[in-house]
C-alpha cells in the first residue's frame, strides 16, 4: 500500500526513541577533546545542512578535555544539531562554539549550538523537556529528542541550558568538568 514503508519507518523512530528515554545508560567514561568529538558529530549532519542551506559556524577556541562516554555524548549532539536544523527548514546559520565558563568557582568546558531558526515560544519554553512535547509538527518529531538529549548530558556529569526567543533562534548550552584544567 502507498505510504506504507514511511509509515513504517515512522512507527520504527518512535519506537527506537522510546527506548532510547526509557533505558538506564551504564556511560563508559573516557577523556575525550571535545573538538573532536564535535567535529565527528558535525559531520553526521554535513548533506542534510547542505540540502537546507545551513552554513555551519565552528569556534572551538581552546575548548578542553572532558570524561564522557563518546558515544553517548555524539548520539545527544546529533539530537540537539537535529533540532536546530528542524528549525532552519528555509536555510540559515549553526554556530558550535566550545570553549570554557567557570561554574560556582570550578573550570567547566562549555559547547554551545545556536541555530537561526524560529525560537521556542515563551509560553512553551517550561515544556519542553516534558517526554511526547514538540514544537513541531512532523511525521518524524516523536518529541523526545530534547528528554534524550537532557538524560544523557546529565548521565555524562554535564549539565544542559535552553536560551530561546521566538523568531530569533535557540541556544543550547552545554557543561562538562574541564579535565585539563581542574
Amino acid at each position: 500500500v502507498n505510504g506504507e514503508p514511511h509509515l513504517g519507518h515512522a512507527y520504527e523512530k518512535v519506537l527506537t526513541d522510546v527506548l532510547a528515554f526509557s533505558r538506564k545508560r551504564s556511560p563508559l567514561l573516557e577523556d575525550h577533546d571535545i573538538r573532536v568529538v564535535l567535529d565527528e558529530t558535525l559531520k553526521v549532519s554535513e548533506e542534510r545542512c547542505l540540502r537546507q542551506s545551513v552554513t555551519v559556524l565552528r569556534d572551538y577556541g581552546n575548548a578542553g578535555v572532558v570524561r564522557v562516554d563518546k558515544s553517548h555524548l555524539r548520539d545527544a549532539v546529533e539530537r540537539l544539531i537535529d533540532n536546530a536544523l528542524d528549525a532552519m527548514p528555509a536555510g540559515g546559520t549553526l554556530t558550535v562554539i566550545a570553549d570554557s565558563e567557570t561554574v560556582n568557582g570550578a573550570p567547566y568546558v562549555r559547547v554551545r549550538i545556536k541555530d537561526t531558526g524560529e525560537g521556542i515560544p515563551a509560553e512553551k519554553m517550561d515544556k519542553i523537556f516534558e517526554p511526547f512535547f514538540t514544537t513541531r509538527i512532523t511525521r518524524k518529531a516523536t518529541g523526545l529528542g530534547l528528554p534524550i538529549a537532557k538524560n544523557i548530558i546529565e548521565e555524562e556529569g554535564g549539565i544542559l541550558r535552553i536560551a530561546s526567543a521566538e523568531k530569533a533562534g535557540t541556544t543550547v548550552t552545554l557543561l562538562f568538568p574541564d579535565l585539563q584544567t581542574a
